[in-house]
């Protein structure tokens, strides 16, 4: 030992590692004390470090080495010194100090602490585990990183923590997360500035999660809550003493006002404190008085406990909420829709950051609605200052009911008579009934109820109810769980007066309500129905055989009658004085056989409409046939064939005229349909049909295959596609405009349908009213525009490459919303100037709706400063139409292209196409062929009525598939078009109302939108020459796999099917011989005959794809006023 070394003393080193947490020094080894213990537990050190201890802190002993801790631990066992609890622990920091507090020197001087700190102190001697420096030394779990990132950056960082969870102390854990510059932007600045927090969005069970972690693993007391409120967890933890030190250290500037807002946040005054949004007054009046808001909104001005608070102070809160609990009736949110349930419980989650305790499946329960918004620590302390006694004994009430919502007890009663009580429970072996609180008897639910909730089960219970009422007065009737006493459903109220009258009414409503529920499932099940009933395309030959062209319903006579018709052999019903126009059918032989033309003429003398003569025009090899059947029936003439359809068409005198090509065979019905579209439609120029092949063997029945089911004649399309094929039924003149227009090259049938057009509307009647002999060689289809399509098309332009198009310099402005997606910005926005033939005349416009990724903020920050798009910022919950909305106020651009941050463009010249077309004034949005990254389809236009709703054409084919008639690859008008890439003049627009904002903020709004301007007359056109990559739902995620997100989704399908009804249904370019029930084009029906002739009608209007405006969608105006104000009159032909 070295000269004048203090010798060291083992007791005294071990005694100072576990009372003091450090290294005994030299003047303490110098003193060299008998009793270690007694002296060190009488120093300043000793009595610092019980402070800490008391407060709630760790000790020095968080500092010791793991040989030194476990060196003292062993001393003070062996010694007799550690107290039991602390020994059957692991070693530890505080498992050491607080295994000591029972000696007699330590007690003594806890003895003479003030009170709060012995009772601490005394309660970590009976069990150390809670102690601080035992619970955050600990190693830290995978659950520990999960939970401890989802509280402080919301469910998106769990499962990345999770996964690259590090074996550290959860005193480190906590260290690095609350110094990092994360959680200075994600927690410190919203507390201090105001702002949504990320963990806001966690859902019920994983805030319950959290709320367990907080106890067990860091000893916080939890909030109370099923599920416990995200502002009271975090003020929990950043209120442990532990934590609030390591701010201080980590974040002095901040400390304070962060210790200042814990309050409010832990209570959620703090959160309330936004601003109200436009739709948050229809949303609280639902969740908080249980009704829709009466009249317009109020003003959007103040915070939302401003607007809460009025509503919760109110007497109609207090009549109509409170005082009905206390009754024991239930509350009126419980009597809402589904429909408004959901919207009220989206608005709880979203804005107030209230979540169900667990997914829920379905609408909530009005009673849970109200125990999710009174559950808000302010809003609680709000009632009682306000209603006191009057909103306690609601309070008791209400859990009561919650605590029958938790047990799945649900039941009421039906209705009453004189000697009985009819009523139902779920969930109940047993139920009491009780009249004005006083026993009437005990029943066991067992009858069935059809087509009630499941578990649900009927009584009836005999009563002598006349006699109880008597006396006068009212009875109140309740359901109540036998031994606990918890009233079961909503009580019902009899008046003596309406006693007698009763029975009779209430056992007729139960029927009625019944019978209604039965006609409901069935209903349900008539889809089903439908997609058993329909055919596969490549069964077409069988569904043919089993669904025959029915005649038209004003036009059907029976066998046999005298007054309407008489048979013809085979069965068909002919009419002999039909009232309707007469037909002139031209029988064009030039490229048919002797057997095509035989069995054209055997088709027309099948007919049963009779008012028809018929022109043929025979070549040498057709005449001797011709002359032949002229001679037996007088109804036919012979014209050679160089004479041509025009001359046979002049001479005729029918009102209508036929073109027929020999080798085509018209159904027996195909006049009498003819005849109905005419009579429907007056103002027609032309009719086409559908149609299909036919193979006659040379013995037995003709087989039918390769069905061609039109849509609607479309202007747009008319330059791609050849609309309505070779059989033609026209208006007289007409025709001979059309014919006159073409000149020399109206032999081309496609060029003659936009000639038709050209003369007024052309209907679609949609009925395979023809089939083309297989066997003939009827001329091929023209795969290429005649040349003479180009004299008769209202915009000839659009014939020519669009390379070539003459676009107006409008300036295009996209606007595209984003998330954290900043790599899937600059990828979509480069690839849009890349491939634009006018780079020049593109602006970009981000909007950032609360990215925190640091990636997308450089990313957004470097093209901001390059000048490359402009940058603006929304950091509150995510709503599509406003973000677009208030993004097109700030766009600079005439035309608005609305683009989803997941695409990349692949089309060269994309804007010219663009601008182009909306430089027409009756064109009010573009959309484009979407695919997937395999370059399958993801859009090719939205399909409207599919399954009573709206979905995209063509998913899943190969991106060069043509789909039916060559839809998919065709310019053409859309029933609507997505919004992940939709192009609009920013006028017309603004003069729409833009997105719907308040009802559909994040789906459908874009059908929604496109609709509104179909109302308007203008038309929403499929351009697929514009194509896209679509990464579909990549920086949001999909709808189906979020319970939440699915549960928005399906009231925001709720609200587009209330406002436009049957108008969403109608899509002209669909016929409706295809299923709506299965994948679109998968299934072929037969359609009803009012369906028929809905789509027939349709079709035969001026702008066929124009609908009905829907009341109170878009003011002011009707939809012509604003649509002239924008963009000139559409009625005029030079508009």
């Amino acid at each position: 030992m070295p000269d004048g070394a203090t010798p060291r003393d083992p007791g005294l080193i071990q005694a100072a590692r576990a009372l003091l947490g450090r290294e005994p020094g030299a003047a303490e080894q110098r003193a060299a004390p008998r009793d270690p213990v007694a002296a060190l537990a009488a120093t300043p050190d000793f009595a610092a470090q019980l402070g800490r201890l008391a407060a709630g802190l760790p000790t020095r002993h968080i500092a010791l080495p793991a040989a030194a801790l476990a060196e003292a631990r062993d001393w003070t066992i062996q010694h007799g010194l550690l107290g039991a609890a602390a020994a059957a622990l692991p070693a530890s920091p505080g498992a050491l100090i607080c295994g000591l507090l029972h000696l007699p020197p330590v007690a003594a001087r806890i003895a003479a602490l003030p009170a709060p700190q012995r009772a601490a102190l005394r309660a970590l001697a009976a069990d150390p585990s809670r102690s601080a420096g035992h619970l955050l030394t600990r190693p830290a779990t995978a659950e520990d990183h999960a939970s401890l990132a989802g509280l402080l950056f919301g469910p998106g960082a769990m499962a990345e923590a999770a996964a690259s969870a590090p074996a550290v102390p959860l005193l480190l854990l906590l260290r690095h997360a609350l110094g990092g510059e994360r959680f200075r932007q994600a927690i410190l600045a919203p507390l201090a500035e105001g702002g949504a927090l990320p963990g806001e969005g966690l859902a019920g069970p994983a805030l319950a999660s959290i709320a367990a972690w907080l106890r067990d693993r860091l000893g916080a007391e939890a909030p109370a809550g099923e599920p416990p409120f995200h502002g009271a967890l975090l003020a929990a933890l950043l209120g442990l003493p532990a934590v609030a030190e390591m701010l201080g250290g980590l974040w002095p500037a901040e400390r304070t006002p962060v210790t200042a807002a814990l309050p409010g946040l832990a209570s959620g005054l703090l959160q309330l404190q936004a601003p109200v949004l436009p739709d948050d007054a229809a949303h609280a009046w639902l969740a908080v008085l249980g009704r829709p808001l009466d009249g317009p909104p109020p003003p959007a001005t103040g915070t939302r406990w401003g607007l809460l608070r009025g509503l919760l102070t109110g007497a109609e809160f207090r009549r109509e909420v409170l005082h009905r609990l206390v009754e024991e009736e239930a509350p009126p949110q419980a009597g809402m829709s589904p429909a408004q349930r959901r919207m009220a419980a989206a608005w709880l989650r979203d804005r107030l950051a209230l979540h169900a305790p667990a997914a829920e499946e379905g609408a909530p329960a009005g009673n849970a609605l109200l125990r999710r918004l009174v559950a808000l620590p302010v809003v609680a302390e709000e009632l009682s200052r306000r209603h006191g006694m009057l909103w306690a004994d609601a309070a008791e009430a209400l859990a009561r009911r919650g605590e029958a919502d938790v047990a799945g007890l649900a039941g009421g009663i039906d209705y009453v008579t004189g000697d009985r009580i009819a009523g139902w429970a779920r969930g109940l072996a047993e139920a009491e009934v009780l009249c004005n609180g006083r026993l009437v008897g005990t029943v066991r639910p067992a009858l069935p109820r059809p087509g009630a909730d499941p578990g649900a089960l009927g009584f009836r219970l005999p009563w002598d109810g006349r006699r109880r009422l008597e006396g006068g007065g009212t009875c109140r009737l309740q359901l109540r769980e036998p031994g606990t006493g918890r009233p079961v459903g909503a009580p019902y109220l009899l008046e003596p007066m309406l006693a007698e009258a009763r029975p009779a009414l209430q056992e007729i409503t139960a029927q009625v309500a019944e019978a209604r529920e039965t006609l409901r499932r069935l209903e349900g099940m008539l889809p089903q129905l439908e997609s058993f009933a329909s055919w596969p395309p490549e069964l077409y030959a069988q569904f043919r055989r089993q669904h025959a062209v029915a005649p038209p319903r004003a036009d059907r006579s029976t066998l046999g009658s005298s007054e309407s018709g008489a048979a013809r052999p085979g069965g068909i019903a002919v009419l002999v004085a039909p009232q309707g126009p007469a037909f002139d059918i031209v029988v064009d032989a030039a490229t048919g056989t002797v057997r095509g033309l035989r069995r054209t003429l055997d088709s027309l003398h099948a007919q049963g409409w009779a008012a028809w003569t018929a022109t043929i025009l025979a070549t040498p090899a057709t005449q001797a046939l011709a002359e032949q059947a002229a001679a037996r029936d007088p109804r036919l003439r012979v014209l050679p064939a160089g004479s041509g359809e025009r001359a046979a068409v002049a001479a005729g005198q029918g009102e209508f005229v036929l073109l027929l090509p020999a080798g085509m065979l018209l159904d027996p019905a195909a006049l009498a349909w003819f005849a109905r579209a005419a009579a429907l439609a007056p103002g027609a120029a032309g009719f086409l049909a559908d149609e299909d092949a036919a193979v006659e063997p040379f013995r037995g029945e003709a087989s039918h295959r390769a069905p061609v089911l039109r849509g609607a004649l479309d202007e747009w399309s008319l330059a791609q596609a050849d609309p309505g094929g070779a059989l033609v039924c026209a208006r007289r003149e007409a025709l001979l405009a059309g014919f006159a227009a073409l000149g020399e090259e109206a032999a081309s049938r496609w060029a003659l349908w936009a000639a038709l057009r050209r003369q007024g509307p052309v209907g679609h009647v949609p009925r395979r009213l023809a089939s083309v002999l297989v066997a003939e060689s009827a001329p091929p289809a023209p795969t290429a525009p005649p040349p003479a399509l180009r004299r008769v098309l209202r915009r000839p332009w659009l014939l020519d490459d669009p390379a070539e198009w003459e676009a107006p310099p409008l300036r295009i402005t996209a606007i595209v919303p984003t998330r954290d997606g900043g790599p899937l910005v600059r990828e979509a926005l480069a690839s849009l100037r890349a491939r634009a033939a006018d780079p020049a005349l593109l602006e970009a416009l981000v909007i950032d709706n609360g990215s925190t990724a640091a990636e997308t903020l450089s990313i957004l920050a470097e093209g901001e400063a390059a000048g490359r798009f402009r940058v603006l910022r929304l950091d509150e919950p995510f709503n599509w139409s406003r973000l677009n909305n208030l993004a097109a106020r700030e766009a600079g651009g005439d035309i608005l292209l609305f683009l989803n941050d997941d695409t990349r463009m692949l089309t060269d010249g994309w804007d010219r196409i663009l601008r182009r077309l909306l430089a027409e004034p009756e064109v009010g949005a573009v959309g484009a062929r979407l695919l997937y990254e395999d370059r399958t389809i993801q859009h090719a236009g939205v399909l409207c009525g599919i399954e009573e709703l709206v979905g995209h054409e063509g998913v899943g084919a190969a991106a060069a598939e043509p789909g039916p008639l060559g839809r998919w690859q065709v310019l053409r008008q859309a029933g609507a078009v997505t919004g992940a890439f939709l192009g609009c003049r920013a006028a017309v627009f603004a003069a729409a109302g833009g997105f719907d904002e308040q009802a559909l903020p994040v789906s459908f709004n874009d059908v929604d939108l496109c609709l509104t301007l179909r109302a308007a007359g203008l038309a929403v056109l499929y351009e697929p020459r514009i194509a896209l990559i679509h990464y579909e739902s990549k920086s949001r995620g999909h709808d189906d796999a979020d319970p939440v997100k699915q549960e928005r989704a399906e009231a925001e399908q709720s609200r587009l099917i209330d406002r436009w009804g049957e108008a969403l249904r109608l899509d002209p370019g669909w016929n409706p011989h295809w299923s709506r029930w299965t994948r679109p084009f998968a299934a072929i029906r037969e359609p009803s005959p009012a369906e028929i002739e809905r789509h027939l009608v349709a079709s035969c209007l001026e702008k066929p794809w124009a609908l009905e405006q829907v009341a109170g969608r878009r003011e002011p105006g009707t939809p012509l006023t604003w649509l002239r104000n924008v963009c000139g009159d559409p009625e005029r032909p030079d508009a």
